[in-house]
């Protein structure tokens, strides 16, 4: 064998060698001997093509790529065989030193045996090369069997490939080849090894000579011989892939033959190599066989057995099983491919196919039949495969197409474009016919068999793992449970396909029905329909025979006549034939369908009827724990060697089961759950889309529909009856829908016609007339019944099918739950719930609790609400005459007020709903139009009756039908109603009370009684282990649900303006001042309010819907929502109101478990919540620490560790709302603002102005009254906004508004009573934000806490009525508290203040205080804390007696008592936000520099650096820039005086003043509205924040020492950056120094200070640097680190080059990246002699100027190739910067020259002394916007003419009449066009300059414009002098520089000089400056510590501010003289010891 191997490459090495010595030695010879190239002579010589033949050709070189061609196959076998050579040298010695090595290991292995080897533990290592050895050989074995097999596998498919990829007398070869092998292999008989390889050798040595038959096919001898075209060729198969039309070597290939011909030598070769391969994998036996068999447990086969191979396995595996399971259903594919092999190819000769598979499939013992068919199944097949092998040659003008009269395409016999695709389907069809003899043969010898065979048949079985056995087990039950199920729904999918894929005829009606009968029997009598469904089944499938039978032959030739002869039926009522598109589809729907119902009745009826026997139901099947399948093998099984091997399959099948089981069980869950949630619902669904069909098309027939399921509702008892008349009744209308729309139904034969009226007796206009049904065509009387002519078929019944479809699923349902409840012995939950462990017992407990409690009984709490708000809906939807009703049994319902009254009512009101939907119905259906029958309302003219009118009562007409589709608001109103009746019945029922709950009105539980409900204020933990968050949504809901409420009442009010609307806002308005109060107090009083808010809004609703069609409907339902959220009966917490304060009127909601408070007390409404959860923590961090360690409340504790347990976005969003929560006074400063900012009114200005100089100046906190003007102030706005939307102010007109669009001084919109459609959406939010902190004060005791002290003593006695009035304790706490009584809170404060008191001592048990107690108490706790707060000042009483002074009564008193508060209160902590107000006042300066446009009525025409580059300063600009600086300076002097009063004027003035400016003056001055004017809201806002920080610093006051600058404070980096910026700032310093000096008092010259300042300032940077390197310590003799000077050093060196050569890569980049490219919008050229009149000018505009193309741009560059120095230039460019202008050559202008000046010149022409010039001008002009900084560029180019020279007498000629004249070089082609103004030539393209320019000839043309000599028109022509082509143009080219963008223009602008110049020098001095000159500072900067110098200024500034002049003196010559001394500065700069 390895002689032989190496003998191969050694031949192909030989041959390659010669056949590359033989070219070379061709080629020499063709070179070097001349007469050997002669005597081959030209290329179709007869001695050239026999060299071509032989191999060696005349290679041309210059065509090199067929050259290589030639040569490189030869040179590629030659590299390729030595390499082969040498990898198999070096594999056979590797072999051989690997079989020495082996032999010398077994040789040892066998010492080792033979000498006794220990057994034990120390045996192991001797075993372990065994086990290895064992596993190599069985992974050997296993691979050589699975090659081996695969290698069979692939030639089998490669012989069919071959056979059928070009059909010819070569590959029928291979095919007849195939057919016998796998007709051998299908009979059973064996094939042995030699039989095999004889084969595989006899195949390829055909398939090689088949391979160089084609080869030599395609030289030219061969195609002569045999011409392609001709008939054996084409027997044969021989193809010409080779086309040798000339007589050139070129390899010419032949596209012309279709894709399989070029595949089939491919298939051919991969034959070959395959047959080969095979014959080399020979069957290896072990060298040891015998120890091999004793070791490896793997069997050795006998050579007597080859079909199982050497390695086959042992196990029997999962592929294995399958592979038994699809043999054993073979019978099955096979009857399925012969009704596909019939269907797909259509003919007599597979009809009998079709036939043969039917007729097996109705006979009961089908398997049996099938199986002795097999082999006459299988010769029909072989011969159906011949017949069409033939007909697929290439023979189709030899074979005959007809058969006598028969036609051969009618037998299947006919030549397609691509027959391998029909052979190969067919060969797979045979297939199954192959498997199904095989299966034949197979039990036909197990019935022959003896016994043994039969028990090692069982024996291998039992070999099977277990473990794969499960999961295949598992896997099949899967499977066919899922077919069992749902096979019956693809059957009834395919009902409906094959009923209505195409046109509809009487056969898919048949369908239909079959199909009807059976939905129907199923509704409607289940037992009989489970008795008759087999019987049905074996209907359908012999009809469906028939209609396959009849369709399948109806499609032959002359066929359908017979049927008709037959049948007597005619084509409409059975069938047409079809096309060839769409014969495929008509058979093959049928057939698939025939398909399925037999799969259906043969394989899964019987274990679908043993799934819906309900009468022996089988108990669940039990499963086994995931851990049982760990236990479920054997005790005794034997777990040794092959334990490894095969646990690993064993762990994954397991996990796959574990997977598997969780997942089902899963499943099971969410299943059972939805089936509960359908069981309960799906009658709605069922009603409802019933209903929705008939409403979409309403009809007779639709009607009862409507009327079923109209009673069903209400009614429960009829509603099984309903579903059942509905299933009967839809199918009746399915069949009639149907028949209708058959051929023989002619709808126009029996049409009605009506004659159209006259205008006089009719109320229809002209043009209505046409549109009315009656009159705008044809009537049929069927459409009023329900049915009408409809395509497609399925669109026009699917809504019916669906409804009936829907009712058998609801059937479905129902009996799938009767099913399950008696297969688990399961009774229905009680109270029809969904989860069984959501009851009200659970409802508190948790999150989840509650969720599945109202899944359960939502509707049971708030179904009567549902119904309200539906009918509210009902009423807004439809808007029409009709909800009148809907609204008057809406108010007689409400008016009930309790709930038995309404439940008594109830019955009666559905009664109404169903016979009013009914009549609605009738209305929409009404008369028929056949009658041709009018209406009474149409009659005549004087009924004032139009089409809108008549369709607001909602009357029937023709012309314009009610809208029946708004009846599903009516039906859903009826169902809610249904529903809710059944509701009241139920919830008196003992077990819906339990479950649910009790709904009572009962809103007040008994003195005594205790409250289910625990207490969720605290958010407690119901469990240790587990968080409640439903006490957290129950306090959000409660606290928030009221309030939002309100807001939707205000929506409802102000989106719609009318009296109705203007109710909800003074509602709103009322229940916000009032609500707090009114929610205290008892719970029916505030009901009786909530009430009739509710009645009000269902009287407006039913009021102004019916009066109105649009506008409306999205609004009222709003309303609706906000009585309803207020009036459901009861949920369960004793409520009637949404809100949390009605919670807390239970006892039950009181503190339970804190012992601290007595028994008896509760928290009584708790302010909206907010008191509960904040006000305790804060009051107790008001106590003292030792009274709050005795408190503890176990609620609190609770709240407390669950807050820390949640999560934390939780917690961030909490702190968030605690964070807005606690400056709630700051989101109203804010919203007010906002609000004035988009309003910009005169109404709005009133809040600002009044935060600013009121709200923050107020001490310690803005006062109620403040509050209370802000809201009622907002509130009045709003109203009269409100007032003033009416549309009959003049101002609210269209053309008014339109006229004063955008003018700013427009009346209405200056005071804010413009009408706009957003007029209050900010003001809602500023209610919203008053009232919160509002909320929040009340909560925190502070809406009251601090009184005017005047108002109070005016009361004289007040205060006690109002302390009286805020008691929390005790039972008149409601009583006591008014209208904005004091939030309960302030009781638990005072309580909590109580307990501690007495707590300072042994815990005693509490005493209740009696009420009168109470209040005492809480005076003297009020009264001990004033006092404890209030120091003993003097200036308090004085202040207090001068407000109260002999102008006490005085308006202006509280004024100034306010003002004096300001300026002398005793509460004032001063502080210092002068950075802050500074930097405010810095970004309103930006803000006026950048868009000082905003400021200015035509500043936005243009930008500030244009104004002030020509000396123009914008007037705008100027004065705002001013004032903004003036107001900064002023600001430091009151600074720096620490003048309050100076300050608070300051404010006053300031703030009046800027509102007065933004406001009136500047819309003024700009003609722009505020609210449009961006730049001037963000200045405001800048503004806003500087006087909010104003009056901060005005109420803290200013602080008592202002030392130094406010950067030097810390000595870090940031300070330092921050410091030396400042510093940076031209004229900042120097400023800030002298205010300084001029306005704080001090004894320093000005000299002197600027001394100190500057002494500081160096000190603070020492300090910095001193402390950074305390910080960052650098040991001593330690280099510098790396990072250090890398990172340090590095960066400084970027920094230095990047400057240095900045403008060189700034301008490259301008020039090429960031460039944008500018041509030229205009070209003017002009040509002038002297200084005359021009002679010539011309401009070409942007049409002429056409850009370069790439193509041009290349011909350009060749142009130029030779020239290295112009293709320099022209690379610099790219084609869209270069332009050709086209200038025209007639001259633009005519030459107007004076008579005397033509004479002058003529005269200087001929006489004159002087050389005169003759210029050529060119100018470009630039778009500036686009980029650049010129506009215009230009040259020129002059010529000077000396005198008596032929240019000057030639001139002179032309004036006098001459033809035309040439001048040389005056015309440059080529001009580039720079940045500069200068556009000069391009002297690289035109290296001689003047000599390169083109020449012209000039021209003066006349033309007569008039009489006379003055009528004559002159002007001047230029053309090129050598020009061929379009001579009236002069082509100039222009190199255009692209120019910086306008962003960069200021740095561009400068050239790369200029920015040398003036940046890198400055920056190069500037840091020349760090680096030198550092040795003359070292003393002064190289301090180590200046500590004690910083003390020393520091303490100048302390003794300045405390008026310490002299002492200040002293310190400052102490100072100079530290300076002036080295040796003391070198004494006080120590380290400190």
């Amino acid at each position: 064998d390895e002689t032989r191997a190496l003998s191969q490459p050694h031949a192909l090495l030989v041959f390659s060698l010669l056949f590359l010595v033989a070219h070379l030695t061709f080629q020499i010879c063709l070179h070097t001997v001349p007469r050997l190239d002669q005597l081959l002579g030209p290329s179709c010589s007869p001695w050239e093509s026999l060299s071509r033949h032989v191999g060696v050709t005349r290679l041309d070189l210059k065509d090199i790529p067929n050259a290589v061609r030639l040569v490189a196959p030869d040179l590629g076998v030659l590299v390729v065989s030595s390499v082969c050579l040498g990898l198999c040298g070096r594999l056979a010695r590797d072999t051989q030193q690997r079989q020495c090595a082996q032999e010398l290991v077994r040789d040892d292995e066998d010492r080792e045996v033979d000498g006794g080897s220990p057994v034990g533990p120390q045996g192991a290592p001797a075993l372990a090369p065994t086990r290895r050895s064992r596993l190599a050989t069985r992974f050997q074995i296993t691979a050589h069997w699975l090659l081996v097999a695969a290698g069979r596998t692939l030639a089998i498919v490669l012989l069919a490939l071959a056979g059928i990829a070009h059909p010819s007398a070569f590959s029928s070869i291979y095919f007849l080849v195939f057919l016998a092998t796998c007709t051998w292999w299908a009979c059973h008989f064996p094939i042995s090894p030699l039989g095999f390889s004889v084969l595989c050798v006899t195949v390829g040595c055909f398939g090689a000579g088949h391979l160089v038959c084609v080869y030599c096919y395609q030289t030219p001898f061969a195609q002569a011989m045999l011409p392609p075209a001709g008939v054996w060729a084409r027997v044969f198969g021989l193809k010409a892939f080779v086309a040798h039309g000339n007589c050139s070597n070129a390899l010419v290939l032949d596209p012309s033959h279709d894709w399989p011909i070029y595949v089939s030598p491919g298939i051919l070769l991969l034959l070959c190599y395959t047959m080969a391969s095979l014959l080399k994998l020979r069957p290896q036996q072990p060298r040891d066989q015998v120890s091999a068999r004793d070791q490896c447990p793997l069997p050795v086969f006998a050579p007597d057995a080859p079909r199982q191979g050497l390695a086959e396995p042992r196990e029997t595996s999962a592929l294995h099983s399958l592979g038994h399971l699809v043999l054993d259903q073979s019978y099955v594919c096979a009857l399925i491919a012969m009704m596909v092999w019939s269907i797909t190819y259509h003919s007599w000769l597979t009809f009998a196919l079709l036939l043969w598979a039917c007729l097996i499939w109705t006979v009961r013992s089908r398997h049996q039949l099938a199986m002795l068919c097999s082999p006459f199944i299988l010769l029909y097949g072989l011969a159906l495969c011949g017949l069409r092998y033939v007909w697929a040659m290439d023979l189709h003008p030899e074979l005959p197409t007809t058969l006598g009269p028969v036609s051969l395409r009618q037998l299947g016999l006919e030549h397609t474009r691509y027959p391998c695709l029909d052979l190969g389907a067919m060969l797979l069809y045979l297939l199954t016919f192959w498997l199904l003899l095989r299966q034949f043969v197979k039990e036909k010898l197990l019935r022959k068999a003896h016994g043994p065979a039969a028990l090692t048949e069982v024996t291998v079985g039992d070999a099977e793992p277990r473990r794969a056995r499960t999961l295949l087990r598992s896997l099949g039950e899967l499977v066919s449970g899922l077919y069992a199920k749902y096979w019956i729904c693809v059957c009834a999918g395919m009902f409906v396909v094959v009923s209505f894929a195409g046109r509809l005829v009487v056969y898919k009606i048949v369908y239909m029905l079959l199909f009807l009968l059976c939905l129907t029997l199923f509704q409607v009598y289940y037992s009989l329909w489970r008795r008759l469904l087999k019987l049905f089944w074996w209907l359908v499938v012999a009809y469906t025979m028939l209609v396959l039978i009849a369709v399948y032959t109806f499609q032959f030739q002359d066929f359908p006549a017979y049927w008709r002869n037959l049948t007597g039926l005619t084509d409409c009522l059975l069938y047409t034939s079809f096309s060839v598109s769409e014969l495929f589809s008509s058979i093959l729907v049928p057939g698939f369908f025939l398909l399925a119902c037999i799969l259906q009745l043969h394989c899964f009826h019987r274990p679908f009827m043993r799934l819906t026997d309900l009468e022996r139901v089988p108990p669940p099947g039990r499963r086994l724990p995931r851990w049982a399948h760990r236990c479920a093998a054997p005790l005794g099984e034997d777990t040794g060697e092959q334990g490894p091997v095969t646990s690993k399959w064993g762990l994954v099948a397991e996990r796959l089961l574990d997977l598997a089981s969780g997942f089902s069980d899963v499943l099971a869950r969410v299943q059972t759950l939805l089936r509960r949630l359908l069981e309960l619902h799906v009658f709605k669904l069922v009603a409802l889309y019933t209903v929705w069909v008939a409403l979409k098309e309403v009809s007779v027939m639709n009607l009862l529909l409507v009327v079923l399921w109209a009673f069903a509702l209400p009614y429960p008892r009829f509603r099984p009856m309903a579903s059942c008349l509905c299933t009967v009744w839809t199918c009746v209308i399915i069949v009639c829908k149907m028949l209708y729309q058959l051929k023989v139904v002619s709808p126009h034969e029996y049409s009605s016609n009506c004659s159209e009226p006259l205008l006089n007796s009719t109320n229809l206009q002209k043009t209505e007339i046409r549109q009315s049904l009656l009159y705008r065509g044809p009537v049929d009387p069927a459409n009023w019944f329900g049915v009408r002519k409809g395509f497609p078929n399925l669109g026009y019944v699917q809504n019916h099918l669906q409804v009936l479809l829907l009712l058998v699923f609801e059937a479905v349902v129902y009996r799938r739950q009767e099913y399950h409840r008696r297969q688990h012995q399961l009774g229905p939950l009680p109270a029809q719930a969904v989860c069984a462990d959501g009851t009200r017992q659970r409802l508190d407990q948790d999150l989840l609790g509650c969720f599945k409690y109202f899944i359960n009984f939502f509707f049971y709490k708030f179904g009567l609400e549902i119904c309200f708000l539906m009918a509210v809906t009902v009423i807004g939807q439809r808007m029409n005459f009709m909800v009148i009703l809907h609204g008057c049994w809406l108010v007689a319902l409400l008016t009930r007020r309790h709930r038995a009254a309404i439940a008594r009512l109830w019955p009666n009101y559905c009664l109404f709903l169903a016979l009013f939907l009914l009549y609605q119905y009738l209305l929409c259906l009404g008369i028929p139009p056949a009658l041709c029958l009018d209406y009474p309302w149409r009659w005549s003219q004087a009924i004032p009756m139009n089409s809108a009118l008549i369709k607001w009562l909602y009357l029937p007409d023709f012309l314009r039908a009610p809208d029946s589709t708004s009846l599903i608001s009516d039906f859903l109103l009826l169902l809610c109603a249904s529903q809710q009746w059944q509701v009241f019945c139920a919830e008196r029922t003992e077990e819906w009370q339990v479950m649910a709950g009790v709904n009572t009105d009962r809103l007040d539980l008994p003195p005594g009684e205790a409250s289910d409900v625990p207490n969720f204020l605290y958010c407690r933990c119901v469990r240790p282990a587990r968080r409640s968050y439903l006490d957290m949504l129950k306090v959000a809901v409660f606290r928030y649900l009221f309030w939002l409420v309100l807001v939707v009442v205000f929506v409802a009010g102000a989106t719609r303006v009318s009296v109705f609307g203007l109710g909800y806002l003074l509602a709103c308005f009322y229940l916000l001042l009032f609500g707090t109060s009114l929610l205290q107090g008892r719970a029916r009083t505030r009901l009786v309010l909530w009430d009739c808010l509710i009645l009000y809004n269902v009287t407006v609703a039913s009021v102004t819907c019916p009066t109105s069609r649009s506008g409306l409907g999205a609004e009222e339902p709003l309303s609706t929502a906000t009585g309803d959220t207020g009036s459901p009966p009861s949920t369960g917490y004793h409520t009637r109101s949404s809100s949390s304060e009605e919670v807390a009127t239970e006892p039950g909601a009181s503190l339970r478990g804190s012992r601290e408070l007595p028994a008896g007390q509760g928290w009584r409404g708790c302010g909206v919540g907010r008191c509960a959860l904040g006000a305790r923590p804060g009051a107790e961090r008001g106590l003292s620490p030792a009274p709050r360690r005795q408190l503890r409340i176990e609620e609190l504790e609770e709240a407390a560790q669950f807050e820390a347990g949640q999560g934390r976005a939780l917690r961030l969003l909490r702190a968030a709302y605690q964070c807005v929560a606690a400056h709630s006074e700051l989101l109203c400063y804010f919203v007010i603002v906002l609000n004035h900012m988009v309003t910009a009114s005169a109404m709005s200005l009133v809040l600002p102005v009044l935060v600013f100089l009121w709200a923050m100046l107020s001490i310690p906190r803005p006062s109620k009254r403040f509050w209370m003007v802000a809201i009622v102030f907002t509130e009045v706005s709003v109203v009269t906004k409100y007032l003033f939307q009416f549309g009959f102010f003049p101002w609210n007109m269209h053309a008014v508004l339109r006229r004063y669009e955008n003018k700013p001084y427009f009346p209405p919109r200056i005071l804010g009573l413009e009408k706009t459609e957003s007029y209050v959406r900010f003001d809602l939010l500023q209610l919203m934000a008053l009232f919160f902190h509002r909320a929040q004060l009340l909560c925190y005791g502070l809406w009251d806490h601090e009184e005017d002290q005047l108002a109070k003593e005016q009361d004289g006695g007040g205060g006690k009525k109002g302390a009286e009035g805020r008691t929390p304790l005790g039972p008149q706490t409601e009583a006591g508290t008014g209208p904005q009584g004091e939030s309960a809170v302030a009781g638990a404060l005072t309580q909590d203040h109580i307990q501690a008191e007495v707590g300072d001592g042994p815990a005693e048990p509490p005493v209740e205080p009696k009420p009168r107690d109470a209040k005492r108490i809480g005076l003297r706790f009020r009264k001990k804390r004033r006092e404890s707060t209030e120091p003993a000042d003097p200036t308090g009483a004085g202040r207090t007696a001068r407000c109260r002074g002999p102008a006490g009564c005085s308006v202006y008193q509280p004024l100034r008592c306010f003002f004096h508060d300001i300026l002398h209160t005793k509460y004032r902590a001063a502080t210092d936000v002068y950075a802050l107000m500074f930097l405010a006042d810095v970004v309103d300066f930006i803000i006026i520099i950048f868009g000082f446009w905003a400021f200015g009525k035509h500043s936005a025409a243009t930008d500030i650096t244009s104004s002030l580059s020509d000396d123009q300063v914008p007037e705008a600009f100027l004065v705002m820039l001013l004032i903004q600086f003036g107001t900064m300076v002023v600001d430091r002097a009151l600074y720096l005086r620490k003048t309050v009063l100076g300050k608070l004027a300051f404010q006053v003035v300031l703030v009046l003043a800027v509102h007065l400016w933004m406001f009136f003056i500047l819309p003024a001055v700009t003609e722009r509205m505020f609210s449009q004017n961006a730049v001037a809201q963000l200045w405001y806002f800048v503004k806003c924040i500087y006087f909010a920080l104003s009056a901060y610093q005005i109420r803290c006051g200013y602080p008592t020492r202002i030392l130094g600058n406010f950067l030097t404070k810390k000595y870090n980096h940031l300070n330092l950056f921050l410091f030396q910026g400042f510093r940076l700032v031209p004229f900042l310093v120097e400023l800030r120094a002298v205010m300084d000096w001029v306005w704080t008092d001090t004894t320093l010259s000005l000299s002197s200070w600027m001394c100190v300042e500057d002494i500081y300032a160096n000190i603070f940077i020492i300090k910095c640097s001193r402390e950074t390197e305390k910080k960052y310590p650098q040991p001593k003799g330690q280099k510098k680190k790396k990072v250090v000077k890398y990172g340090m050093g590095g960066l400084i060196i970027l920094f230095l080059v990047a400057i240095i050569w900045f403008p060189l890569l700034f301008m490259s980049l301008v020039r090429s990246v960031v460039g944008v490219v500018n041509q030229p919008i205009d070209v003017t050229v002009t040509l002038k002699l002297g200084g005359y009149e021009p002679l010539f000018t011309m401009s070409a505009q942007q049409p002429s100027i056409v850009p370069f193309t790439q193509q041009a741009y290349e011909e350009l560059s060749r142009q130029f190739d030779p020239n290295p120095l112009a293709m320099q230039f022209i690379s610099q460019y790219s084609p869209e910067d270069i332009v050709t202008a086209q200038i025209e050559g007639s001259s633009g202008a005519l030459w107007r020259i004076s008579p005397p000046s033509r004479a002058q010149m003529k005269r200087e022409l001929y006489n004159g002394t002087a050389d005169i010039t003759l210029r050529f001008t060119w100018n470009f002009q630039r778009d500036l916007a686009k980029g650049g900084t010129v506009e215009n560029t230009n040259e020129k180019h002059t010529l000077d003419l000396a005198p008596n020279s032929t240019e000057r007498r030639q001139l002179a000629s032309l004036l006098e009449g001459t033809s035309d004249q040439v001048i040389h070089n005056l015309f440059p082609k080529y001009i580039r066009a720079p940045n500069g103004p200068e556009a000069n030539p391009v002297k690289q393209l035109q290296p001689n300059e003047e000599a390169d320019y083109l020449g012209v000839r000039i021209q003066l043309r006349r033309e007569r414009g008039g009489a006379g000599a003055a009528g004559f028109l002159e002007w001047w022509v230029i053309e090129l002098e050598d020009c061929r082509a379009q001579c009236n143009l002069l082509p100039m080219v222009i190199f255009n520089d692209k120019v910086s963008p306008p962003s960069l223009g200021f740095l561009a602008g400068y050239g790369i000089m200029g920015l040398y110049v003036s940046i890198v020098l400055v920056i190069g001095k500037f840091v020349r400056g760090f680096f030198s000159e550092i040795s003359h500072s070292i003393m002064f900067e190289e301090l180590p510590c200046v500590d004690r110098i910083l003390k020393l200024c520091q303490d100048i500034f302390l003794v300045r501010e405390t008026r310490e002049l002299e002492l200040e003196e002293e310190l400052y010559a102490k100072l100079i003289f530290l300076y002036r001394s080295p040796e003391t500065m070198i004494k006080w700069t120590r380290e400190k010891e």
